[in-house]
């Protein structure tokens, strides 16, 4: 596969998911691999996430960033010391400037290491901050639901690469 590309590739999951064919998974391995190399990136089809469930999710996500920032300012990021709640605009930098964006960081919750644990990235893990459940009662089961997808969607696409990179898939 050529470096140049006119188009983003689309990868269809149906042709891995179809397939009883060790031959034809490997060669579809062996595509997602050369993608990833050779390109970079792609655009997953077929893989099952519900795109009513999608435009919850991101209806969602307008609804919380429409919110007054002081109701936001309630899972401030500051107040984590695993780095996961709202940002406001200009709070971040990036290569000492100033970004002009404001987010919310949120991942999959896990008990939080204990203090001074090596690495130091492991402070990453712990909890999320939630909004009081009066104020978007359906914010917090749509993100941890749209994880829980998204991290089975991932773990999937782990094992095709890895079989493509001629390591089990399954570990």
């Amino acid at each position: 596969m050529s470096a140049a590309f006119q188009s983003i590739p689309l990868v269809s999951l149906s042709k891995w998911r179809s397939s009883d064919s060790d031959t034809d998974r490997q060669a579809f391995a062996n595509e997602l691999r050369d993608i990833c190399h050779n390109i970079g990136f792609f655009v997953l089809v077929d893989h099952g996430i519900d795109h009513e469930f999608l435009a919850r999710y991101f209806t969602m996500l307008k609804t919380f960033f429409a919110l007054p920032e002081d109701v936001k300012a309630q899972i401030d990021k500051s107040r984590s010391p695993h780095f996961r709640g709202w940002e406001r605009v200009g709070s971040e930098y990036t290569d000492n400037k100033k970004d002009y964006r404001e987010q919310v960081d949120c991942s999959t919750e896990n008990e939080p290491y204990p203090a001074g644990s090596k690495p130091d990235f492991l402070v990453l893990d712990g909890p999320n901050q939630w909004l009081p459940d009066g104020v978007l009662p359906e914010f917090k089961p749509l993100i941890q639901q749209f994880h829980r997808q998204m991290g089975e969607l991932a773990e999937e696409l782990m094992e095709i690469l890895a079989i493509g990179l001629d390591l089990p898939g399954d570990s």
